[in-house]
């Protein structure tokens, strides 16, 4: 049990920037980090690329198609959806972050679509 600690904090320890944000500290650091380290322990073919794609192609857009539809339908349950969606986008850039320094797979292309 020690060990899986250690190599847990040892892992945060890399992944983690040096200043967090309160936001991110409270809301998505907690869960991010544990799935960043799980994705390496569990030895997942998911790159840092590839959920910064998840979020710019599914999420971002998703995002601005429920926002866009709530007031034409009158539905204010869209604008709950959107708020979760843009969490989820939120997740995925933090996401890719940890993942990439936590693997040590930066890279030019993955930094490019991370902007």
């Amino acid at each position: 049990m020690k060990k899986n600690q250690s190599e847990f904090e040892e892992f945060k320890e890399k992944a983690l920037r040096p200043k967090e944000s309160i936001i991110s500290m409270f809301f998505i650091t907690p869960i991010s980090i544990r799935l960043a380290y799980f994705i390496k322990k569990r030895k997942l073919n998911i790159s840092p690329d590839k959920i910064t794609l998840t979020g710019l192609f599914f999420f971002s857009p998703l995002t601005a198609l429920l926002l866009f539809l709530a007031p034409v339908l009158n539905l204010r349950i869209f604008y709950l959806f959107a708020a979760i969606s843009f969490y989820f986008s939120l997740f995925t850039d933090w996401l890719d972050g940890q993942v990439a320094r936590g693997l040590d797979k930066q890279s030019e292309k993955g930094a490019f679509l991370d902007i």
